[in-house]
């Protein structure tokens, strides 16, 4: 019973991680697209509103909506794609050892990856699909991997007097 309540507490850190790295991915994404203004973006703007994409990400309604549809899908793609990473994660390296304690570190690493994986897909001018899917897997996995691997040199320990 113990061994099942040890794996089921790794299986809830690596859920609310994947969904802390899906919420902290929003910010960077909807960040990222109102600064560059995407193509996508302007397309879909004006399908709608009939104006530029700038205008109208610079509205506070225009942010809020491109945060929260953000917000969902990001949230539900980290879920699929990193909590299997996430439960290996937390289970076969280190960070085992304080899966919660951890996390914060496993989080910065995995949107390190996230917006790693951004930069590449928007330098090559990549269309979405089965590939960058697969990339977006590997990517934010391995920086979350490393992460782990050296979870005792990163993790801030208190100083005692």
């Amino acid at each position: 019973m113990k061994r099942v309540l040890w794996f089921f507490n790794r299986v809830a850190a690596a859920l609310i991680g994947a969904l802390l790295v899906g919420c902290a991915a929003t910010m960077l994404l909807a960040t990222v697209g109102a600064l560059t203004c995407h193509p996508e973006c302007t397309k879909f703007v004006s399908d709608m509103h009939g104006s530029g994409c700038a205008a109208y990400v610079s509205s506070c309604a225009g942010f809020a909506t491109q945060v929260m549809v953000t917000l969902m899908w990001a949230c539900i793609g980290s879920l699929l794609l990193g909590t299997v990473p996430g439960i290996a994660v937390l289970t076969l390296t280190p960070a085992r050892n304080r899966p919660w304690r951890s996390l914060p570190i496993l989080i910065a690493a995995s949107t390190a990856g996230y917006g790693i994986w951004l930069i590449i897909v928007d330098m090559l001018h990549l269309e979405y699909g089965l590939t960058e899917v697969i990339i977006l897997l590997v990517i934010p996995s391995a920086t979350g991997l490393l992460a782990a691997l050296n979870i005792e040199r990163l993790q801030i320990r208190p100083v005692m007097p």
